[in-house]
């Protein structure tokens, strides 16, 4: 979800920081996500896919989503035995919805970076913790329309109070939670009304361990 939601911001309009907005204090309340390997769900993998989820996370095709969570941490494997790659620290906050706060890690080109993603817990263990989630990309204000000459991301012209460009103009950037939680909030119905245009996924845990 984290990384395919944060990829969005290659395409503009995202929601981002150059430094943290939320702490693990912000996290007091909120069901944790069970660490283990976890893969887009039923409901955003494509038919298509025909992953055999039993093997290993590194061997698993793009189409099935597959990524290791730890505490605070996202990983990628790439092959059956093939080191862990730590890609994002994060904080799921609490909150309806909640927010995950994502510091890119693994691509160097955006290291350093937050970038933030709505998230609405779908399924609980046992235990309580979230073992299947909603996920959307945080946005700047509602997607601008395609650009005809595929020159590469836009920037909305209505952006939420308090979200300012960012050097590029392509994305924007937050100084305060407040506008962060309007922008999840409020691009959880962008999202939905725009018919696949804008990206929004059900990822879901899928077993313990790390391979």
């Amino acid at each position: 979800m984290i990384g395919a939601c944060v990829a969005l911001a290659g395409c503009g309009n995202a929601v981002t920081s150059t430094k943290p907005l939320f702490s693990d204090r912000d996290a007091h309340g909120q069901a944790p996500l069970r660490p283990g390997v976890w893969g887009y769900s039923p409901s955003t993998k494509l038919p298509t896919c025909k992953v055999d989820t039993a093997q290993p996370v590194g061997t698993w095709d793009s189409c099935a989503g597959g990524f290791v969570v730890r505490p605070g941490e996202i990983l990628s494997r790439t092959g059956a035995d093939g080191p862990l790659k730590l890609e994002y620290r994060y904080v799921l906050t609490r909150g309806t919805p909640a927010v995950l706060q994502a510091l890119e890690i693994g691509d160097e080109k955006q290291a350093g970076r937050y970038y933030y993603v709505g998230v609405r817990p779908v399924k609980f263990d046992e235990r309580g913790r979230t073992v299947e989630v909603k996920g959307w990309e945080a946005m700047c204000g509602p997607p601008p329309p395609d650009d005809p000459t595929g020159s590469g991301g836009k920037l909305t012209a209505q952006a939420i109070g308090g979200l300012t460009p960012d050097e590029d103009h392509r994305n924007c950037v937050a100084a305060r939670q407040g506008p962060v939680r309007a922008s999840v909030r409020q691009s959880a119905g962008w999202a939905a009304k725009s018919g696949g245009g804008v990206n929004q996924m059900y990822v879901q845990w899928v077993r313990d361990g790390e391979r």
